[in-house]
């Protein structure tokens, strides 16, 4: 409960609150989980900041995907490139997208795209790393040529495909119509 809480204190603006509350999420991977949203949901907060200096949700935003990025990285980054592991990430990547990538976007929506690349490039699955990319490409940070490359480096043709999808909506909305 303290994880859904913790994103429901940031989408109302509550940043001190919503770090207090993803922080005392017991189970690791959780806590990633929860602030990863928190990290997301204070850099769309309407008044937080690109660079997280004005404002108690830019600052929290800002925080919030330091935060999450060490928690994320240590706690849910997959081991192996198993298919047996998939199913089971494949299912928790339907709300809101991976941790890992939903973090390279807090981080690159805050002003803090460098974070966000280091993140993305030591990400070992392919297609996490691809998502993660494709994140940091539309928060309006990234590069199109990495994004492209990592979606392109996943060996399933179906994954693939899925990804340059996903790469393709990023670039349509960041083009003006």
């Amino acid at each position: 409960l303290p994880a859904v809480l913790a994103g429901t204190a940031a989408r109302l603006g509550q940043a001190s609150r919503a770090l207090e509350l993803a922080a005392r999420v017991r189970d690791s991977e959780q806590r990633a989980w929860a602030l990863a949203d928190v990290a997301c949901s204070l850099a769309t907060f309407p008044g937080a900041s690109a660079s997280g200096e004005a404002g108690s949700a830019g600052r929290g935003a800002a925080e919030a995907a330091r935060a999450a990025a060490s928690t994320v990285q240590a706690s849910v980054q997959p081991a192996s490139d198993d298919d047996a592991g998939r199913g089971t990430l494949a299912a928790r990547m339907c709300f809101g997208g991976h941790p890992l990538a939903r973090v390279a976007r807090a981080l690159a929506a805050t002003g803090q795209r460098g974070r966000a690349v280091r993140l993305a490039t030591g990400i070992a699955d392919p297609w996490i790393r691809s998502t993660a990319w494709t994140s940091i490409l539309a928060s309006g940070q990234g590069a199109p040529a990495a994004a492209s490359a990592a979606a392109l480096a996943i060996g399933a043709v179906h994954e693939q495909v899925l990804a340059l999808a996903e790469l393709a909506r990023a670039l349509r909305a960041r083009s003006p119509s």
